[in-house]
């Protein structure tokens, strides 16, 4: 008892050790679970503020395509009358009561006229000032007024049509428009008309939203303010070289998400903007939505947000420490049994009383080592057993390829037969040979050809080597040029070849291939090739 008592104790400690640690690494584990939960639920809502902003620069997009459309078609409506006038027939030859009337109902067209006039351009009048209307009021001809020197004239003249920079001379906003007038396709005259821009002012503050804050203003091609509902209409603005959305509206590039915007004078705060740009003019319309009211409407979000990552940390810790408590322990008897099961000790049994699930799992492992104890047994049994059939088989396999070898030996040897009573060499007579060559002829068959050809040629010591070539199935460029070969090598040995058995299908064949024969000799028959021999050795066939 004595000696048994230390060793429990060290047990005991050592349990408790062991259960310390993993306890606190369940608890840091679920810590940094509910820190991960609030990094998620922070990068969530990051997601949701850049999607709001995403959702406020498409709504932005939106207003200023509408409000573009709407000026475009304001401006459009009065560049079509100044243009229907000018094409009336015979305006600057008209009377000029009928020329008030029709400059009198160009301005009944377009409110907005603050007056219209109509210059001359033909020759001795150029620029001269024919007729001018002032909303209403017929001025009638003031042949001192010159307009030869001005750039509305000239451009309009030039390009067809003009429009001016803003002009804010009379109090107001105003802009100059110029068309030609033709007679054919002659420039006579321009028609020019003032127009009021109050009207666009109205158009752009009807695009407003003060439930959010959104604004819109159009910028000329330069970035300096031109219209503005929120700006003063008796002033021209400077160039906003300050404005980062304005100078990427203007050189057509994609604005910053935020920037620093033209606001109202209460504030500078960074906007979310979009742009369109007019086809009626080269101008920009501008949309804009401060930030402020951007964050105004994602703080019911936040706060739900942040609420539910407080919730999630407290539940996290309670498990935590709940399962520190109730699952420690018998996770660590689970492990130690474990670990000795796979070390080997399939007799060893956890013992863990219980009814929870921790439980069931400690007698499942218990019924998987007893499992593991018998599947052991039946492996022995079976590999003792396989390894008796692997043998047979090897043996087997050993005779079947032993018998193979065999059997390949005496294909080989029986093919080397056929190859060598494919061409054979048959001496006819005395100094003459005779080799019919029949199937196909491949590179391998042409050398043994030309190796039978020689060997014969040498044995016999023939003067003349007939090659038949009757039964060949194939003659191409390859065939034609082996047998050129062994001809060539004949003639070196001494013997004078000759080729017989020449179709007219094959003739025909060698001709169409280009091959050249002149130098070896042909016969059409085995019988004339014999006769072509005989001359050869100067000898002749004694009929019987």
């Amino acid at each position: 008892m004595a000696v048994a008592s230390p060793s429990n104790a060290r047990n005991r400690n050592g349990r408790a050790t062991g259960l310390g640690r993993l306890g606190r690494r369940l608890l840091l584990r679920f810590v940094l679970f509910a820190g991960l939960s609030v990094l998620v639920m922070a990068g969530m809502g990051g997601y949701d503020a850049w999607r709001e902003l995403q959702d406020v620069r498409l709504r932005e997009q939106q207003i200023a395509t509408w409000a573009r459309d709407s000026l475009d078609s304001w401006f459009f409506s009065a560049f079509q009358n100044l243009r229907a006038t000018a094409a009336f027939p015979g305006l600057m030859d008209l009377p000029a009561d009928a020329q008030d009337a029709l400059l009198e109902q160009t301005i009944l067209r377009t409110p907005g006229f603050r007056y219209v006039l109509l210059a001359d351009a033909r020759l001795r009048r150029v620029g001269q000032e024919v007729r001018r209307l002032f909303q209403g009021e017929k001025i009638g001809s003031t042949w001192d007024r010159n307009y030869s020197s001005e750039e509305w004239f000239r451009q309009a003249l030039a390009l067809d049509s003009y429009f001016s920079a803003v002009d804010y001379q009379a109090g107001v906003p105003t802009i100059l428009l110029a068309r030609v007038v033709f007679s054919g396709t002659q420039r006579i005259g321009v028609i020019a008309a003032e127009l009021d821009l109050t009207s666009a002012h109205h158009i752009l503050r009807n695009y407003r939203d003060e439930e959010r804050g959104s604004y819109v203003y159009v910028v000329n091609q330069l970035g300096q303010p031109v219209l503005a509902e929120h700006l003063p209409l008796s002033a021209a603005w400077e160039v906003r070289q300050d404005v980062p959305g304005i100078q990427a509206a203007v050189a057509g590039s994609r604005m910053p998400l935020l920037y620093r915007g033209l606001v109202r004078p209460q504030a500078k705060d960074p906007v979310v903007g979009s742009y369109a740009r007019l086809q009626s003019l080269n101008w920009v319309l501008i949309a804009e939505q401060p930030l402020v009211w951007v964050i105004r409407n994602l703080i019911p979000l936040l706060a739900i947000a942040g609420g539910f990552v407080l919730a999630s940390a407290g539940v996290a810790t309670v498990v935590a420490l709940l399962i520190y408590r109730q699952v420690a322990r018998p996770v660590v008897q689970l492990h130690e049994g474990a670990r000795r099961i796979g070390a080997g000790e399939l007799g060893h049994r956890i013992d863990l009383p219980g009814c929870f699930e921790l439980t069931a799992l400690a007698e499942e492992f218990n019924r998987m080592a007893s499992s593991l104890q018998d599947l052991i047994a039946r492996q022995e049994a079976w590999n003792r057993e396989l390894e008796q059939r692997v043998q047979e088989r090897t043996q087997e396999l050993s005779e079947t390829l032993q018998r193979l070898r065999t059997e390949a030996e005496a294909r080989e040897q029986l093919l080397e037969l056929v190859r060598q009573m494919s061409s054979p060499v048959i001496p006819v007579m005395e100094g003459v040979i005779v080799m019919p060559i029949v199937g196909t002829l491949d590179s391998e068959r042409a050398r043994r050809v030309m190796d039978g050809l020689l060997a014969g040629i040498e044995r016999e010591r023939a003067r003349v080597a007939i090659l038949d070539i009757t039964g060949l199935a194939v003659v191409d460029t390859a065939v034609a040029n082996a047998l050129l070969q062994a001809a060539r090598a004949a003639r070196l040995l001494g013997a004078e070849p000759i080729l017989v058995g020449i179709s007219p299908e094959v003739a025909e064949t060698v001709v169409h291939l280009g091959v050249e024969m002149h130098d070896l000799r042909t016969a059409a028959t085995l019988e004339e090739g014999l006769r072509a021999g005989l001359r050869l050795l100067q000898r002749k066939i004694v009929p019987a």
